[in-house]
C-alpha cells in the first residue's frame, strides 16, 4: 500500500517536544522513550491509512477534514489534514486541554519540518533521551 508524505507543523513539533520533556522530568526515561515510540508508530499509521482517523472533532470544532488518531497507551490526540498531496499535522494535544481553546489560530501556524512517506524514525529526539541503560532511572538519578 503506498504511503503519504507527511508534514508535521511547527506547533505540532512543539506539542511533541513539551510531552517529551514533560515525561523525562515527571516520569522515567522510559516513558518518554516509549511516548516517542508510540508517536513514531501513529506517524507511520497515518501516513499508510490517512482516513482512518477519527472525523470526530472536524464536526465539533467545524473545520473540514479534520482527523483525529490518538497513539496508543498515552493521553495525547494527533491533529491531522488529509492533503491532495501530503498528510498536514496541526497539533498533538493531551486529552485533558481544552481542545477548542487550543485550536485557535490553527490557520497561522507555519511548516517547519516535512518527512518523507513511511517515516519510522523521529531521531531528533533520540539524541536528547539518555540510551536504554539508563531508561530505568528518572532524569538527574545517582546510579549506584
Amino acid at each position: 500500500m503506498p504511503t503519504r508524505p507527511l508534514r508535521l507543523r511547527e506547533r505540532a513539533a512543539l506539542d511533541i517536544d513539551q510531552a517529551v520533556d514533560h515525561y523525562l522530568t515527571e516520569a522515567y526515561i522510559a516513558v518518554a522513550l516509549r511516548f516517542v515510540d508510540a508517536v513514531e508508530r501513529t506517524i507511520g499509521q497515518i501516513s499508510r491509512s490517512p482516513q482512518s482517523g477519527s472525523l470526530r472533532f472536524s464536526y465539533e470544532l467545524e473545520i473540514p477534514g479534520l482527523r483525529v488518531r490518538p497513539p496508543a497507551h498515552f493521553p495525547y490526540l494527533m491533529f491531522y489534514v488529509v492533503g491532495d498531496e501530503v498528510v498536514d499535522v496541526w497539533r498533538v494535544l493531551h486529552t485533558r486541554r481544552d481542545i477548542p481553546t487550543a485550536t485557535s489560530g490553527w490557520d497561522k501556524v507555519v511548516f517547519n519540518r516535512t518527512w518523507p512517506s513511511g517515516i519510522q524514525n523521529l531521531s531528533g529526539y533520540r539524541t536528547i533521551i539518555p540510551a536504554p541503560a539508563e531508561a530505568g532511572r528518572k532524569p538527574g538519578q545517582q546510579t549506584s
